[in-house]
């Protein structure tokens, strides 16, 4: 019998879902940025923070290797995402779901359901998320165990996430003297937060000139541009 105040379909879940073993507590990473993260992959449960020039690129980044494990990837309130980069990302398209941008005062509620539903979430958050709001989405998203990536997070956002992926000094490759065409782009990448001990730093491709991910062996001279200018990629249309 349910217990007071939960719902039989609650009770059911509850009593069904999956145990999460020990070795299942970190989702994989791609080989690049495992050594970059703590336990070589994603915890389970855990909130990153993306900042920088391509915050977009860098949390789907993130989030590749599990997906192409075969975890299902739920993204919300990010109807401008390019889904053609994300696929050449090596994001799995079949196992993503698309949640359009809810209300702000219905966003901890939407996230927590997607996080029912998939263990990566890659969102966005409104101005002026209460705090009793982000804390009733990170009780759900220990409870399902569930990867919570937010993109382009505000250092003033008021929300302590267990790791920040910063991302600068981006140079593009295939400009020269104003014409060209965009082909790769080299990213400097940090790892921060109050999980993650010191401050560690790579320099990315990100996306290379296939639209994959690889560390940077050779310092070219590309051509610098401003965080502001173009944004990121994978928010244009595709």
């Amino acid at each position: 019998m349910a217990r007071a105040g939960v719902s039989l379909d609650d009770a059911v879940r509850e009593r069904f879902r999956p145990t999460v073993m020990a070795h299942e507590q970190v989702l994989p990473a791609l080989e690049v940025l495992a050594d970059l993260l703590p336990g070589r992959g994603l915890q389970r449960g855990s909130v990153i923070a993306t900042r920088g020039p391509a915050a977009m690129s860098i949390g789907l980044a993130l989030m590749a290797g599990a997906s192409a494990a075969g975890s299902w990837l739920g993204v919300v309130g990010l109807p401008s995402i390019g889904l053609s980069a994300v696929s050449e990302l090596g994001i799995a398209l079949e196992r993503v779901f698309l949640v359009a941008a809810p209300p702000p005062q219905r966003w901890a509620e939407t996230v927590a359901a997607v996080a029912d539903g998939a263990e990566l979430v890659l969102a966005r958050v409104p101005a002026q998320l209460r705090a009793s709001d982000m804390r009733r989405v990170q009780s759900r998203l220990s409870t399902r165990g569930t990867v919570l990536v937010l993109a382009g997070l505000d250092e003033q956002a008021g929300i302590q996430p267990d790791l920040v992926v910063g991302t600068a000094a981006p140079q593009w490759e295939g400009i020269n003297d104003g014409q060209g065409r965009l082909l790769a782009r080299q990213v400097q990448i940090e790892v921060g937060g109050r999980r993650a001990g010191r401050p560690l730093r790579r320099l990315l491709w990100l996306p290379a000139s296939d639209g994959s991910i690889s560390a940077v062996t050779t310092i070219t001279a590309s051509r610098p541009t401003s965080a502001s200018g173009g944004g990121d990629l994978l928010e244009q249309a595709g």
